[in-house]
């Protein structure tokens, strides 16, 4: 079971009304567990905060968000200010898998709830979300949400699967691909599913999830147009990113080849299948972080230079 923060600072606090109102408590008295584990990494986003206090203030029941913050500095003393966050910092040029850090906080054990949700920098939910997810969820555990309006998968390039989002519907679609800025359901059926974890770092995080998906006979449907607003920036595809984002792309057209693979390229309505870069960059696969050279920091730069002249 999962405490709130800061119990102290809560029980003298107005326990009726605002951002500590008391249908998202989750310690005080009969602590009541979390229902949402709300997963989120961001990578050097303007709007970080802004999408943790939307998600937080209109969210109608109990919820944890765990936040990477991947950022040149730490933005820990903001958060510190709100309940129910597990904020971490990771300097900007660490070259970690996002999804490592999703598939960690998926299944923590510490962290018990009935529903999951992972989300990315990008989206501002709007008033009513949950309700209207859970309503068409219904108990129904072979089913995620994710993404948003009429989406369809187009092939724009040789190499990779794009999705278009089509136009906007006020319903839930049946489109079986998966978005990474946007994904909710019952915790049991991630845990159905896995996450695409040590696969890949970005390029191929969708298509392997979608395709697991469809392996577990899950089905996914977007949600309607206006349950959140998506600012796109894409920080991780738009500035200068410290790890390769097609890192062990390659790995996914065995997926690809499998008969989940196949039925999913039907089910999406892509006659050809995409093929694999011919130079596929990867990172290094040890942490150069860890790497002895680094325990000397900065006296490499600032010892006595000597030169012969």
């Amino acid at each position: 079971m999962f405490l709130l923060q800061k119990k102290e600072e809560l029980e003298s606090m107005d326990t009726t009304s605002g951002l500590l109102g008391e249908k998202r408590f989750l310690g005080l008295a009969g602590a009541r567990m979390i229902e949402i584990n709300a997963v989120l990494y961001s990578y050097k986003h303007p709007n970080l905060l802004d999408v943790a206090k939307k998600l937080l203030d209109l969210t109608d029941i109990a919820i944890h968000i765990s936040i990477l913050d991947q950022h040149p500095l730490t933005r820990k003393q903001k958060f510190d200010e709100l309940y129910n966050i597990d904020y971490q910092h990771q300097f900007w040029d660490k070259i970690d898998s996002p999804t490592w850090f999703k598939e960690e906080k998926i299944f923590d054990d510490k962290l018990p709830a009935e529903y999951t949700l992972l989300i990315s920098d990008d989206i501002l939910v709007t008033p009513g979300w949950v309700d209207r997810c859970i309503e068409f969820l219904n108990g129904n555990k072979n089913v995620l949400i994710s993404g948003q309006g009429n989406r369809k998968a187009v092939k724009t390039d040789k190499h990779f699967i794009s999705v278009d989002q089509g136009e906007s519907t006020n319903l839930f679609s049946l489109t079986h691909l998966a978005d990474r800025n946007f994904i909710f359901g019952y915790t049991e059926t991630f845990r159905m599913t896995g996450y695409p974890t040590r696969d890949v770092k970005y390029y191929g995080e969708e298509e392997i999830f979608s395709i697991k998906c469809i392996e577990r006979g899950i089905s996914i449907y977007s949600a309607p147009s206006d349950l959140y607003e998506d600012l796109n920036l894409r920080t991780v595809e738009s500035l200068y990113c410290p790890f390769s984002l097609e890192h062990n792309y390659n790995s996914i057209f065995k997926l690809l080849e499998s008969d989940a693979g196949k039925l999913w390229l039907q089910k999406i309505n892509i006659e050809e299948a995409p093929i694999p870069l011919i130079y596929q960059n990867d990172d290094v696969l040890y942490d150069p972080y860890k790497l002895k050279f680094v325990e000397f920091g900065g006296e490499r730069f600032i010892g006595n230079t000597k030169a012969i002249y």
